[in-house]
């Protein structure tokens, strides 16, 4: 026992054993940073494969998750891509999840950036669970702005979101005051305003109307030029549409012409992850005097106007008609084709057209006021100034030189050749820089002059370039064919 002790005090005094224990900082290196994950991912997958979330609903393990994550930030600087339809976080891989929670990051700065749209569609989701919103009213907010803004860098996210806002102002019961100037809510406004069209201006009926046609006549040529005269002769014939309609049995232009109403079960948030966490309580909301939600026994049904698609080809014919007969009627240069209709309705648009337009004539009459009180002091000074007049010989009469012929002005925007021929190409789907050179001019010069020249018949330019291929502006495509008769 005694040389077992010898040599432990022997190994303890040793002074090469000695060490100093204190704190050192962690230090990383740029490719350790790179690899490293914040733990907060980990700990949210673990949310989803934990024993009591085997049965959840997947819409109820993304609640969760994103409740877990609904402050959490990242500045990851690879971002991937994804291309998923209805998405979830845990149908992502880490690298898109990060992505994901980096882009988002700066989406709550402000910083709105275009990106893979399975993460808009997340994004949406979580405004729609009201993760990261304070309340229902900030979460109605974020989503009517981030719509708002995202639709502009990609489009495909606007059919969805007009819809889901109508729906999370119901479910949620936001004041009507925020929900007026939906997107979604277009036609309605619309047809209400041609429902209350007695009490509308010209104008109005014509936007609203619009909004239903397919063929648009607020961008039309002859618009621009005679906005006033168009929306006035619009709304003579909407009024004897109304009144004709109005006479059949069981008639009613604005369901025969314009919308349904209808009356169904709806599924709220419907193509989107939603989830309930208790069955809605028994309410009714009113969007419009046309558009309301009812929920009882957590069922939903929506009373509401439901656009009649396959009746915007025969507003849009009505309304070309009345184009094409107020060109001919004003003299208008560029012509349309006339679309067929039957001779009853073609005969309203004419009647229209010329009421306007003798009302219009009548009102550009000077207007004569006569003071009977100034009578007599004019009889008085008149007999004056006979008498000074009265000579004793008869004067000669001086010949009058007849005044020279009144020319008829050149209308504006008539097109030559070689410019004609151009233009004529370009609408055939010829080659018109071949065209060009045979006539000895540039291209280019020559869509400039066209433009110029047709400016004052159109406001606006006619043909823009793809690069350097010159192409008619699809607006005005039919009018300009109308107008060389193709």
């Amino acid at each position: 026992m005694g040389r077992a002790e010898d040599i432990i005090k022997s190994v303890l005094s040793d002074k090469k054993l000695e060490k100093v224990y204190r704190d050192e900082p962690l230090i990383f290196t740029a490719s350790q940073m790179k690899s490293y994950t914040p733990p907060e991912y980990a700990a949210m997958q673990r949310i989803a494969i934990e024993r009591k979330g085997i049965f959840m609903p997947s819409a109820q393990i993304f609640y969760k998750q994103g409740k877990f994550m609904e402050e959490f930030c990242d500045s990851f600087d690879r971002p991937v891509s994804s291309n998923r339809h209805f998405p979830t976080y845990r149908d992502l891989t880490l690298t898109q999840l990060r992505t994901y929670f980096s882009w988002r990051t700066g989406v709550h700065k402000g910083e709105i950036k275009e990106t893979s749209l399975t993460y808009a569609f997340l994004y949406i989701y979580e405004l729609l669970n009201l993760i990261g919103a304070k309340n229902a009213e900030d979460g109605f907010l974020k989503l009517r702005d981030f719509s708002e803004k995202y639709s502009r860098l990609d489009m495909r996210i606007k059919p969805y979101a007009d819809l889901w806002l109508t729906d999370f102002a119901a479910y949620y019961g936001i004041p009507q005051n925020l929900t007026e100037d939906l997107c979604g809510l277009k036609n309605d406004s619309a047809l209400m305003k041609l429902m209350n069209y007695k009490n509308e201006a010209y104008e109005s009926v014509l936007e609203a109307i619009d909004c239903f046609s397919s063929y648009q006549l607020g961008n039309s040529a002859f618009y621009k030029k005679h906005p006033q005269e168009t929306a006035e002769t619009v709304y003579r014939l909407f009024c004897c549409l109304a009144e004709y309609y109005g006479n059949k049995e069981g008639g009613d232009i604005f369901i025969r012409l314009f919308a349904r109403p209808l009356r169904e079960r709806y599924l709220m948030f419907r193509s989107a992850v939603f989830f309930e966490p208790k069955p809605h309580p028994d309410c009714e909301y009113k969007v419009s005097d046309i558009f309301s939600y009812s929920c009882k026994n957590g069922e939903w049904t929506v009373t509401r106007f439901f656009p009649i698609k396959d009746k915007a080809g025969k507003i849009g014919e009505l309304l070309k008609a009345t184009d094409y007969y107020l060109r001919k009627r004003y003299g208008h240069r560029s012509s349309l084709k006339k679309p067929e209709l039957s001779s009853l309705f073609e005969e309203m648009i004419k009647k229209a057209v010329n009421e306007q337009y003798r009302e219009s004539l009548e009102r550009k009459k000077p207007v004569i006021s006569i003071d009977v009180s100034k009578l007599q002091e004019i009889r008085n000074t008149a007999e004056v100034t006979r008498d000074k007049l009265i000579v004793d010989e008869e004067e000669t009469e001086e010949p009058v030189t007849p005044a020279a012929p009144i020319e008829e002005p050149q209308e504006s925007g008539t097109l030559k050749s070689p410019l004609k021929e151009i233009t004529v190409a370009l609408l055939k789907g010829e080659n018109a820089e071949t065209v060009a050179r045979k006539n000895g001019i540039m291209l280019s010069v020559a869509v400039e002059e066209i433009n110029e020249t047709l400016f004052d018949d159109f406001g606006d330019t006619v043909i823009e370039f793809n690069g350097d291929t010159p192409i008619i502006i699809e607006d005005y495509e039919n009018e300009l064919k109308g107008m060389f008769n193709i």
